[in-house]
């Protein structure tokens, strides 16, 4: 997380803005990376869409945001 944290830094010289930008990068590259393990997994009968709601959003949601969020409190 410590490379997404200088990106957004690096966008946005502003503490709360660059905050904000970090959060979202943050659920984007995680919801991303679920995705395509749910790509990877769905030869194993995973096939629905609904599965790639799921693979994508724990991710986000739980790595994503609330790591992040842990994340720049401890900065």
């Amino acid at each position: 997380m410590s490379w997404v944290w200088s990106f957004s830094q690096r966008i946005c010289k502003e503490q709360k803005r660059s905050q904000h930008i970090f959060l979202w990068l943050n659920t984007v590259f995680f919801g991303v990376i679920g995705f395509f393990v749910w790509l990877v997994l769905r030869n194993l009968n995973l096939n629905s869409w609904d599965w790639a709601v799921v693979f994508a959003g724990y991710p986000a949601f739980f790595i994503g945001i609330l790591g992040g969020i842990l994340y720049l409190y401890n900065l």
